[in-house]
């Protein structure tokens, strides 16, 4: 992979996960302390970071830096899911798990249906 690949995927996840956390620009700059234009450059690919600043970024999102740099946590076979799960308190994390066995179970019903049916 190149340096300018590897710059553009974590770019992008750094991007995705301060949407996700519904975070401007501006404020994980502010969090960072770093400018809104150095964090524009790395989330468009165009620079790479230190690892201070890879480290300040990690911290102000709450996520490792496994998943910054390669997408996935180490021993996590399911990176997004877990990495989400790790943005929540202990008792957000109950429910939601609760509410994956809930979504999967339905999914599994909707099958055997459609199955059952001959569809």
């Amino acid at each position: 992979m190149t340096k300018e690949q590897l710059n553009k995927n974590i770019g992008e996840r750094i991007r995705s996960l301060r949407e996700y956390h519904h975070l401007s620009r501006e404020k994980l700059s502010e969090y960072a302390d770093i400018s809104v234009q150095f964090l524009s450059d790395i989330e468009g690919g165009r620079k790479s970071m230190t690892t201070t600043v890879l480290y300040k970024i990690c911290k102000a999102l709450n996520v490792p830096s496994d998943y910054i740099l390669f997408g996935k946590s180490e021993g996590d076979s399911d990176s997004v899911i877990s990495t989400l799960l790790s943005t929540i308190s202990t008792e957000e994390q109950v429910c939601a798990e609760r509410m994956l066995q809930y979504f999967i179970r339905g999914l599994s019903l909707r099958e055997k249906r459609l199955t059952d049916s001959g569809l």
